[in-house]
């Protein structure tokens, strides 16, 4: 059977509307899409070289490289945020921290990575100062569009999802707000205490949001590779999240009555009597 070639690849994004000189914010599974390489190495150059070919030398990408932080009450004073912190965020996000050209933002949990000018110039000013997810709404600026290649499911969020929360003022609710920590160096190379504060939380509900996602005028469907892959408008699918949030903050919820992130915030205290009944469950995740 014959691969999925690079080629292929730039034509499925062009066939979805991508062009050179866009700003893009992928959530990708490179799994998924189904082109491989025997080594790593030559995988990720390879996948650099399909970027960069599709937005061209004006476009920019930015893909989140969240990183591993410990509770406040079991300090790790070896876990510190470099630049050079390895991503929880998987594959795609320990791609571009391992190629040239490419910069992070020094955000100590919510970090950023990207390349193209107007990328480097929202990065560098995602900080410990930030919000965790602030980046999102900075980059509207530059009409980005939100690509969720292979991860239209239950595990991921659209790019706008966390932050319209945040802005609802809702992530500060979060049951573990003010519990997440990591050390990193301010600008004057001393060792501080970062904690988070402005929680995410559970994307497993978000996948709720397709029907009105889907219905914009400005989204594109189809696949790249084998993935299937969403193009969001970032102005528009920011509108729209924001729409059915407001409405009704609870809409986006998982189905899991035993998530703390979900059923444990302020707004969810009409669940309390099954969130309760499920305790013994919520132990064994604070765990």
């Amino acid at each position: 059977m014959r691969g999925i070639s690079k080629q292929q690849l730039i034509d499925d994004f062009r066939n979805l509307g991508i062009e050179q000189g866009d700003f893009l914010f992928i959530t990708g599974d490179l799994l998924r899409v189904g082109y491989f390489q025997r080594q790593r190495k030559d995988l990720y150059n390879d996948w650099m070289e399909i970027l960069k070919e599709v937005v061209g030398s004006d476009g920019d990408i930015i893909v989140a490289a969240y990183s591993n932080t410990f509770f406040s009450f079991k300090k790790n004073k070896d876990l510190i945020f470099t630049k050079d912190s390895p991503t929880i965020c998987g594959s795609l996000s320990d791609l571009f921290l391992k190629s040239e050209g490419t910069f992070r933002s020094s955000h100590p949990t919510n970090s950023y990575v990207g390349f193209g000018k107007r990328a480097s110039k929202v990065l560098n000013k995602h900080d410990a100062n930030s919000t965790s997810y602030q980046v999102v709404e900075d980059i509207l600026e530059y009409k980005a569009k939100n690509l969720l290649m292979g991860t239209i499911d239950k595990s991921n969020a659209p790019m706008a999802f966390h932050q319209v929360l945040f802005k609802l003022g809702y992530n500060n609710k979060h049951p573990f707000s003010g519990l997440g920590q990591v050390y990193y160096f301010n600008e004057n190379g001393e060792k501080k205490l970062f904690t988070r504060y402005d929680v995410g939380g559970c994307s497993g509900g978000s996948y709720k949001l397709l029907p009105e996602l889907l219905n914009l005028e400005s989204t594109r469907y189809g696949n790249i590779g084998n993935s299937k892959t969403l193009v969001l408008d970032g102005k528009d699918s920011f509108d729209a999240i924001d729409n059915v949030l407001r409405k009704n903050i609870s809409s986006c919820k998982c189905n899991d009555v035993s998530c703390v992130s979900c059923y444990g915030r302020l707004y969810s205290l009409t669940m309390l009597p099954s969130w309760l009944l499920n305790l013994n469950k919520i132990i064994k995740r604070l765990r």
